[in-house]
């Protein structure tokens, strides 16, 4: 893996991996509970070898930085990225200067199945958008209420379908350098920065024509990217800090703690309170 950072990969990436029998037998074993949720905290700098997990899942970065390779292939991921990861893909793990915490699910069989187009099956990275908010309300489905059946629960099927539908079409192949900008701008001060024309006029490109070219790479809006990112920040406080759900709400950019509070119900389910209760019961 080349010396840290590199630059952002696209909106959505995967990669057909090759069993892990063909690659590392020694690395198997055997899958966790189908309902297995973990919050993880990672050390700055810290490096993991080939390895694979056993048991596909779902993961998303909550907090920091995480450089993943398969092969030859790469993803830089940060706040808001969520990845795919069948158990038997054969991966290495490189973690950013401020470590990274991240929470992660396992995929039930019955929940691999319901995609129509194998989206569960393939190691990829999707880079904020819905999908983020998608994931952590599945993991949180899973986390509340252990006798829930993801493939038949709006959580699971709401979830697929959008990761059906990201890896529908060509991937885009040429990522602009102001396009990297923005996400940059974004990822310092997502709320502050979330108005187009304030944001062509500091790359240099039309407002419109940065819209357009935005949704290609993210499949998603800018301001779709924002509530993500506003969404995975509030759930990592949460999580890890011992502010009020006040002080929450305000540093992540909500007007009050009443307008976290429609949002995590409408997005999650739940309300902060819940959210709270059980990120800090989770397994680490």
């Amino acid at each position: 893996m080349t010396d840290w950072p590199c630059t952002m990969g696209m909106a959505c990436v995967g990669f057909e991996a090759r069993p892990l029998s063909d690659v590392m037998p020694s690395l198997a074993k055997p899958l966790r509970s189908p309902t297995c949720t973990l919050m993880s905290h990672y050390a700055a700098g810290r490096v993991m070898g080939d390895h694979a997990d056993g048991a596909s899942k779902i993961s998303v970065v909550l907090a920091g930085h995480v450089r993943e390779a398969v092969g030859r292939q790469e993803e830089t991921a940060t706040q808001g990225s969520v990845a795919i990861k069948p158990g038997d893909v054969v991966h290495r793990n490189q973690f950013g200067p401020a470590g990274a915490t991240m929470i992660s699910l396992d995929l039930p069989p019955d929940l691999l199945a319901l995609s129509e187009h194998g989206s569960l099956a393939r190691w990829r990275w999707c880079h904020g958008g819905p999908l983020t908010a998608m994931a952590i309300r599945l993991w949180l489905a899973s986390r509340s209420n252990a006798q829930t059946c993801l493939a038949e629960s709006d959580a699971g099927i709401e979830f697929v379908a959008q990761l059906d539908a990201l890896g529908q079409g060509p991937e885009p192949t040429h990522r602009p350098a102001w396009l990297r900008r923005v996400h940059e701008r974004l990822q310092d001060a997502p709320f502050d920065a979330a108005r187009l024309s304030l944001l062509a006029r500091e790359v240099g490109v039309h407002p419109v024509y940065l819209a357009r070219t935005f949704r290609r790479h993210h499949r998603c809006s800018v301001r779709d990217y924002v509530h993500a990112l506003r969404h995975t920040r509030a759930v990592q406080r949460m999580a890890t800090s011992s502010q009020s759900l006040a002080e929450v709400a305000l540093a992540c950019g909500y007007a009050d703690q009443s307008h976290m509070s429609r949002d995590c119900r409408r997005h999650f389910g739940l309300s902060p309170r819940q959210c709270r209760s059980w990120l800090r019961m989770a397994p680490r």
